[in-house]
């Protein structure tokens, strides 16, 4: 008898161990994971009503008001449509504090009734940009158009034929977007159970980093570093803003380009990035005879913080200067996009 009772003392112990660390994951760490709905122009979308808790890098809870939508603090009025990836969907810090919030809240401020729609999803690249436009007038009937970018998006990721939406090289040199359907079927017993729970989850997450590192695969090379080592398609830039132009025609358009510095590498800043600065170049000479688009540079405003001795991007939990925009990073684009957006609709 007494070895049973202590069977069940240990099972009820291990129990009350797991139950509190599940809490502790669940509000401190990380929330359970997310069940997806299909899209069908980008795959997988968080289903509306989804709460994500996010604490590995900044801390911060992200609310879906629609699928794959992101809800931000106003509804009514003009809409502008915003696209991009990561540091748009921006799981690192709170809703309100996300720069597409920060420039609709802006905007209120100055009498501007514009309704910004975060349409944020990690991975996001420039094959996935123009696959959207035709949905993305149609449901949405934009005023205008952002789109966020970085210049990983014209680099390999784009025209990596396992992504949903990814571009070929034709013979004569021009750009094709090619498009994998993707089939979501009902959550699998191994989804809800990571749905329920914020433990699973967590060790999921935690098992990948550690099977990356293993593999000898460096963080540098993923979305969201302080430096990612992309080759830049410089070639291939003219022709992937041309697809862009007629994905949305007629619609004013805002390029919104995130560089990765001033970022702190062995102890140094670098404030310089000459590939960034080509980019633009680049993107400005494209764009040069089409007025109704238009470009922001927030490079300007992040070496004036950091002359301040803030940087834009790394939190507390993560390496200075590393990763994705914090919250001064997102106020400052934040800010930027609302004067551009105020400067396009007059």
């Amino acid at each position: 008898m007494s070895r049973t009772r202590y069977a069940f003392g240990a099972l009820a112990g291990l129990a009350a161990a797991v139950f509190v660390l599940e809490i502790l994951v669940r509000f401190l760490v990380m929330g359970p994971g997310t069940l997806l709905t299909a899209d069908a122009d980008i795959g997988k979308v968080p289903v509306k009503g989804t709460h994500i808790l996010r604490a590995t890098e900044g801390y911060g809870h992200t609310r879906y008001a629609g699928d794959g939508e992101i809800a931000t603090p106003f509804e009514g009025g003009d809409v502008v449509v915003v696209l991009g990836d990561s540091h748009t969907e921006a799981f690192n810090v709170d809703d309100a504090a996300k720069f597409v919030s920060v420039a609709e809240t802006d905007l209120r401020r100055r009498g501007r009734t514009f309704d910004l729609r975060n349409l944020g999803f990690s991975g996001g690249t420039m094959a996935d940009y123009v696959r959207l436009g035709p949905s993305i007038i149609a449901r949405y009937h934009p005023a205008i158009l952002v789109i966020q970018l970085s210049p990983a998006d014209f680099g390999p990721e784009t025209f990596d034929p396992g992504h949903v939406n990814h571009f070929i090289r034709a013979g004569d040199g021009s750009l094709r977007l090619m498009h994998l359907d993707a089939h979501v079927g009902k959550p699998s017993l191994g989804a809800r159970v990571k749905h329920a729970s914020a433990l699973v989850t967590y060790i999921q997450v935690r098992y990948l980093k550690i099977a990356e590192r293993t593999s000898h695969k460096s963080d540098a090379n993923r979305e969201g570093d302080a430096a990612p080592h992309e080759v830049i398609s410089f070639d291939t830039v003219p022709a992937q803003l041309n697809l862009l132009r007629h994905a949305y025609p007629g619609l004013p358009v805002i390029l919104l380009v995130l560089p990765f510095v001033p970022r702190i590498e062995s102890g140094t800043i670098v404030a310089a990035d000459p590939d960034y600065e080509k980019l633009l170049d680049i993107i400005r000479t494209a764009l040069h005879d089409v007025p109704e688009w238009h470009v922001v540079d927030p490079l300007p405003q992040f070496r004036e913080l950091e002359q301040r001795g803030k940087l834009p991007r790394g939190f507390v939990n993560t390496r200075p200067g590393s990763g994705h925009l914090n919250a001064a990073g997102h106020r400052i684009v934040g800010d930027l996009l609302a004067a551009a957006i105020d400067k396009a609709r007059p």
